[in-house]
């Protein structure tokens, strides 16, 4: 699949560098040097991703940021902004006109790769829970007559996109099993172990066992007035279907798969979230290790020079005052004084060009602290907004208003 990046900015150079950062096989990179041909650009080619620089003759960034997001065939486009200035104040403007990330110039082309290729991932994943929610609530509105239940279905599946974690996201769940009037149990498939959690009291053993010895390839498995519904990181198992009523029984059945469909959707995405949280955490260790690594190089480097100076002048004065006493002509001791002299010299500039090994290793230690402060900036910035994220979910979790859907 072709990945359509639109790049906005007046600056020619700035554009090289994009390409050269982005243009690979699978990327085609659109440009625009004014916020008016990328206005346009983007209504007509519709992007992918939009890069907009800030300073701009005429229309701004912020200004081009704001009209992209009231464009209805825009406002779903990512967008990258970039700007010479790291403020805060320049950041909150960029998210107050609705951009998705901030890129300071300038900037490195893996940096900007990584950045691109997580918002597009993101992207991606969001359009497929979208996509996912509006299948369910179209099939929904046609397959089913009782409103209530499809309203709190609606609303769960509204609640698990933003779910900060997987507790709350089961907690959600099992309120709207509450509202079915359903008591329920549900596994989540761990790596080491499985996670349990219960509608009612304690998960008994043989209700695990029940979820860890079903057939997994059978999505749905009915015994009696319980149902065990299997999707890849989840299973639950229904412990009081409605069997007496036939209408009621079809209906919740039909709806199952759609709610454990969406936490398992969400349960793959924060998996993901937390796998980039552990690899960026390794990846910083490993900057310091190199760093100090590094450090400890070029300050040998230093010593051993002093210490091979040190020593040779050592050499070159015993030598001097044992000349002395060798009974040698005043001309043949300067002959070798002047030999040595010239041998350490010698060493000396080679050693000397140990400079630019220094300089080089100076360059990169500067550069790795650069890239670990953008790093961590931009790690504190998404665990402030899973904080807030959870935050929400506490202000809007007393909230009993159902979803109004016709």
């Amino acid at each position: 699949m072709t990945i359509k990046i639109l790049a906005i900015d007046d600056d020619k150079v700035a554009h090289a560098k994009i390409r050269e950062a982005l243009e690979q096989d699978d990327n085609e990179l659109i440009t625009a040097m004014n916020g008016v041909d990328g206005l346009k650009l983007a209504d007509e080619q519709a992007p992918n991703i939009i890069l907009l620089d800030i300073e701009m003759a005429g229309k701004d960034g912020y200004q081009v940021c704001a009209e992209l997001k009231a464009n209805p065939n825009c406002t779903k486009i990512p967008v990258i902004i970039l700007s010479s200035h790291s403020a805060i104040e320049e950041r909150l403007k960029g998210y107050q006109v609705g951009a998705d990330d901030f890129l300071v110039k300038p900037f490195e082309g893996a940096y900007l790769n990584a950045k691109v290729n997580l918002l597009l991932k993101n992207a991606q994943q969001k359009s497929a829970l979208e996509q996912q929610y509006q299948e369910a609530q179209n099939t929904a509105r046609v397959a089913m007559s009782g409103t209530v239940e499809l309203s709190s279905v609606m609303k769960f599946l509204k609640q698990s996109l933003n779910s900060p974690n997987i507790e709350l996201l089961i907690k959600q769940f099992f309120e709207t099993m509450r509202q079915f009037s359903l008591q329920s149990c549900v596994m989540v498939v761990g790596g080491d172990a499985n996670d349990w959690f219960s509608s009612v009291g304690v998960i008994s053993p043989l209700e695990q066992e029940l979820l860890e010895m079903c057939d997994k390839e059978t999505r749905i498995l009915d015994y009696d007035n319980r149902t065990i519904v299997n999707f890849p990181a989840v299973s639950l198992l229904v412990k009081n279907m409605p069997i007496e009523d036939d209408e009621r029984y079809g209906r919740i059945k039909d709806l199952l798969p759609f709610l454990i469909e969406a936490i398992n959707a969400r349960i793959n995405t924060l998996a993901t979230h937390q796998a980039l949280l552990s690899q960026s955490e390794q990846l910083m260790h490993s900057f310091n290790l190199i760093r100090h690594n590094l450090f400890y190089l070029a300050e040998g480097m230093v010593k051993n020079r002093s210490d091979s100076q040190m020593i040779m002048d050592k050499l070159l004065n015993e030598l001097s005052y044992d000349l002395l006493g060798m009974g040698m002509e005043e001309q043949q001791e300067e002959f070798i004084l002047d030999r040595i002299d010239t041998a350490i010299d010698k060493t000396m500039q080679k050693m000397d060009t140990g400079k630019e090994m220094r300089n080089t290793l100076t360059f990169i230690l500067k550069h790795l602290k650069k890239i670990m402060q953008q790093h961590e900036i931009l790690m504190e910035g998404y665990g402030q907004s899973l904080i807030h994220q959870d935050e929400q979910q506490d202000v809007g979790g007393d909230e009993d208003g159902d979803i109004e859907l016709f």
